[in-house]
């Protein structure tokens, strides 16, 4: 076997839970690649040469990922921080804090500083989440970018909330739910004006801030009074390796582990359970 494989092997050893059998399996897959791309050579299969391409990125990923889900303020992020031994997640009691899906990954030295990235919905995908919010909310759909669209979407929304304070509470689930999205949907309205002139020119990019930057909470926090957090489609938090007093690796498993903290479900906050449901399924 070439060294590059004996190299491999070495490294998958290193790796927490692996048994000899499936880093036997591991080399015999990459060996299998290897040929197949050496096969095709500079032949005009793109087709194939994609599908290698796609499976040399799977193989390659050596990271387990750890999915915290669950009722709305149960504690999710509460027992993350505990963990992890440091309060490095938005927690609260009884109510719905996390506002979007977070990541927690380890830094690869000691030296980097520990930050918090962020992802933004694009323009296109912003457009597709109200969208899809206006019929939840029962209310015609509309382009979250077009002036009049909008204008016209917030005032409707407006006449249905005064509607339903003269005529009191409704007790039937549905109308709830429906006007739980249409608050929603004016949160999203609001953030992007806020940022109308970014999503102008392409959209929000992507951002980094020091962990320790107390501003964090307008982007995380479902509770922020800014409305941001509606723009954030995944925040990824990177903390330094660190050891126990033992001596014993700490829980991300020396930078294999990643950890997904996820918007309660159950939530009165109905747009939470719809990212947490599809976060799942990617995962």
């Amino acid at each position: 076997m070439s060294s590059n494989y004996q190299d491999l092997r070495q490294s998958l050893a290193e790796m927490p839970h692996v048994s000899k059998e499936q880093v036997e399996k591991w080399i015999k897959l990459q060996t299998v690649i290897d040929e197949c791309e050496s096969f095709l050579g500079s032949s005009d299969l793109q087709q194939a040469k994609s599908h290698i391409e796609q499976a040399k990125k799977i193989l390659n990923q050596r990271t387990y990922t750890l999915v915290f889900f669950g009722g709305s303020g149960y504690g999710k992020s509460t027992l993350i921080n505990a963990l992890l031994g440091r309060n490095i997640l938005p927690a609260g009691t009884g109510a719905a804090i996390t506002g979007t899906i977070i990541y927690i990954e380890q830094l690869t030295s000691r030296d980097e500083e520990e930050s918090v990235s962020f992802v933004y919905l694009t323009r296109e995908e912003l457009i597709n989440r109200a969208r899809i919010l206006c019929n939840s909310a029962a209310i015609q759909q509309f382009d979250i970018t077009n002036n009049q669209e909008r204008m016209m979407a917030n005032r409707t929304i407006g006449e249905l909330r005064e509607r339903r304070q003269r005529v009191g509470a409704s007790q039937d689930l549905s109308e709830t739910e429906k006007a739980d999205y249409q608050r929603i949907i004016q949160d999203f309205i609001e953030a992007y004006q806020n940022n109308i002139e970014a999503y102008r020119n392409g959209g929000l990019s992507s951002e980094s801030f020091p962990l320790t930057d107390p501003s964090l909470r307008n982007f995380l926090r479902e509770d922020s009074t800014d409305r941001k957090v509606r723009l954030v489609k995944t925040a990824t938090i990177k903390i330094r390796p660190s050891v126990s007093d033992n001596g014993n690796s700490d829980l991300l498993m020396k930078g294999y582990l990643r950890i997904v903290d996820l918007p309660g479900l159950g939530a009165s906050m109905r747009l939470h359970e719809d990212i947490t449901l599809e976060e799942m399924k990617r995962e």
